[in-house]
């Protein structure tokens, strides 16, 4: 399953569990015939593919909210991982799949994708290393080497509670193209999915 880059409050993860569920999401594209925008960080970090290794034998690596055999699973089935390293730590990471159909959890349903189009999901920093950049890095660098594959356009997903993640997307390159909704009260399903012309700052 393929979460999308926000978390979820407990509160409302709780709801869910229930059957109780109302989300909105922005749906973001990135075209890499563009200039990818260069990003700095405060802290010197190394941004590069994990291996089996790393995922297998990385001591701070596995941690909740992400657990090792997920992870290796994921590895294992083609997904692409770039992991932020500090001082020989993974302090991060960011998923990248080239599929063309993934399972957004959050909306309960599949999206489907083109050829030459990739999708950004489920990236973490560790707390103590937040609000350095680091989210923005590993987007930049993973649209790099996304491109070199020949990949033409990079998408991603955040909810719209998740206004931290929204910003990344657009220093980074990105812009909305969508809005998706959707609701679910116990069996009773709907889903709905807009185009955007423009998207309202974020103040």
């Amino acid at each position: 399953m393929k979460s999308a880059f926000a978390r979820i409050p407990f509160a409302q993860y709780l709801l869910w569990q229930i059957g109780l569920r109302h989300v909105e999401a922005l749906i973001w594209e990135c075209n890499l015939a563009k200039e990818i925008p260069r990003i700095e960080t405060k802290i010197l970090v190394e941004i590069r593919k994990a291996t089996v290794r790393d995922l297998r034998d990385h001591a701070h690596f596995g941690k909740p909210p992400l657990r090792r055999d997920k992870a290796l699973k994921r590895l294992n089935n083609g997904d692409i991982c770039f992991i932020a390293l500090w001082k020989g730590l993974i302090i991060g990471y960011m998923w990248a799949t080239l599929k063309r159909k993934v399972y957004i959890p959050e909306l309960e349903r599949e999206i489907a994708f083109k050829d030459e189009e990739g999708y950004l999901y489920d990236s973490f920093v560790f707390p103590d290393f937040r609000r350095k950049g680091l989210f923005k890095k590993m987007v930049e660098e993973s649209l790099h080497h996304l491109k070199s594959q020949n990949v033409k356009r990079v998408k991603g997903i955040t909810v719209t509670t998740n206004r931290a993640s929204e910003r990344v997307m657009r220093d980074t390159g990105f812009y909305a193209v969508r809005l998706a909704k959707f609701v679910r009260i116990f069996r009773f399903k709907r889903f709905e999915e807009h185009k955007l012309e423009a998207l309202p700052q974020v103040a």
